[in-house]
């Protein structure tokens, strides 16, 4: 998703920078080579339309009326460009280098050509042409719209660059905020004639905390990477410390990467403490793997198996997991910006001990929307959970139904290439069984930063 973000980024911003006013004439690259009649003007002018438009059915036209025109042509800024940018936009990595080649070096000022030529690299595997093109153009102090998008293509080099080398990488968050209900407990102060006490009862409380993860990977192969993580968090509540948080995960395992096609493999084990006290463990086998269905789509899928185990006066709820979601992305090609998910999950949670009632089947389904623009990305998601126990919880069959909403905002490399997030989550849980039925809002503020 990450690098169809800094893509959608880039397509505005090159089009932008592409519209300069010294942009709207042809410039001679070899005297002897013809210039654009006014039919062929025309057809520059209908092939800008087209690529102004988006999306790859678009690119595809474009290219296929310039593609002719280009042995008489190439000598031309304007063409040289815009044959460059259609041989890019519609998958024709190598065609769109040596065209924009020719623009930079009869325009090196033309810098939405230049960023395309980096793209172009970057698109084709070459990392340090795609290195070298994009910190030319951050030489030529872009605009700081560029800078932002040319910084995170650089980063993704990096990232891809981990794939033939060993290397580290880390991450550091730090955080505070308000939640309504920090234990996800009941807004009734009695149940069956008993009063209930603070555990069980909502708790509200402002809350500050931060996270941090160390991470080495190491290429067994330049398809298959071995990867390992380290993360450890924290979270205090003031006004409930019963429910502060303290937990830490090991995880370890391989990444496979052919062509289009991510599968990968991961053991992870998993405590957390409750206001400093053993809480629950968790041992887990993950396998995820994504594949592109079309040109504008890709299903992404994830299995668990858990084991999940709790203090000793909470064993009861001891269980061993399973748990499956299938999810389908699409990014309309007319507005890459923008990108949409949606699919189902479901599973099941066998419970360990004999005669304990939270054994139970669960189904849901999740979809999302992004979008990315220049200086910020936003993400929309809705959730839904329901939960059908094998057990009697007081005497009364139990079903829960969960619904979540979500809404972030990411705006990246404020200063220092430290990330802010403002979030806000709805959390409403019904229950047949009222001392499970709860609603929940957080708000919060975070900052993160990767090296």
């Amino acid at each position: 998703m990450r690098s169809g973000l800094i893509l959608a980024l880039a397509l505005s911003t090159s089009a932008a920078l592409a519209q300069s006013p010294q942009r709207s004439r042809a410039v001679p690259v070899q005297a002897a080579v013809a210039t654009p009649t006014d039919n062929g003007r025309m057809i520059l002018e209908r092939a800008r339309g087209l690529l102004q438009t988006g999306g790859e059915g678009a690119a595809a036209e474009a290219y296929s009326l310039l593609a002719p025109l280009e042995p008489r042509w190439s000598g031309t800024v304007d063409f040289s460009y815009l044959f460059g940018r259609a041989a890019l936009e519609s998958g024709k990595p190598s065609e769109a280098i040596f065209a924009l080649q020719r623009t930079v070096v009869a325009d090196p000022g033309f810098a939405g050509a230049r960023l395309d030529l980096a793209r172009a690299y970057f698109e084709a595997g070459d990392n340090e042409d795609a290195r070298r093109e994009f910190n030319t153009l951050n030489a030529q102090q872009p605009p700081a719209e560029v800078l932002v998008i040319t910084r995170r293509y650089l980063k993704a080099i990096d990232r891809r660059s981990l794939r033939y080398r060993a290397g580290w990488q880390a991450v550091a968050e730090f955080g505070g905020g308000y939640d309504s209900n920090a234990n996800g407990g009941t807004s009734d102060t009695t149940f069956l004639g008993f009063a209930l006490g603070e555990a069980s009862r909502e708790a509200d409380s402002g809350y500050y905390g931060a996270q941090g993860q160390l991470a080495y990977s190491m290429p067994v192969t330049p398809s298959l990477v071995w990867r390992s993580a380290l993360d450890a968090r924290h979270r205090e509540y003031p006004d409930a410390k019963f429910v502060s948080q303290t937990g830490g995960r090991l995880r370890t395992g391989l990444a496979l990467a052919v062509a289009q096609w991510q599968l990968a493999a991961d053991v992870s084990a998993e405590l957390l403490a409750l206001d400093g006290k053993d809480n629950r463990q968790v041992l887990a086998i993950d396998l995820s793997g994504h594949a592109p269905l079309t040109k504008a789509t890709t299903a992404v899928a994830s299995v668990r198996a858990a084991q999940v185990r709790y203090d000793d006066n909470l064993d009861i709820q001891d269980v061993e997991q399973w748990i499956g979601a299938l999810m389908l992305q699409w990014r309309p090609q007319a507005a890459r910006s923008w990108q949409f998910q949606v699919g189902p999950l479901g599973g099941r949670e066998e419970a360990r001990r004999s005669g304990s009632p939270f054994s139970r089947d669960l189904i849901g389904a999740r979809a999302e929307v992004s979008k990315a623009t220049r200086a910020w990305i936003w993400k929309a998601s809705l959730g839904t959970l329901e939960s059908d126990y094998d057990g009697l919880f007081f005497g009364e069959a139990r079903t829960d139904r969960q619904v979540s909403v979500q809404l972030q905002v990411d705006m990246p490399e404020l200063f220092g290439g430290w990330t802010l997030r403002p979030a806000v989550a709805f959390v409403d849980n019904q229950s047949d069984i009222p001392l499970y039925e709860y609603e929940r809002v957080e708000a919060g503020l975070t900052l993160q930063r990767r090296w």
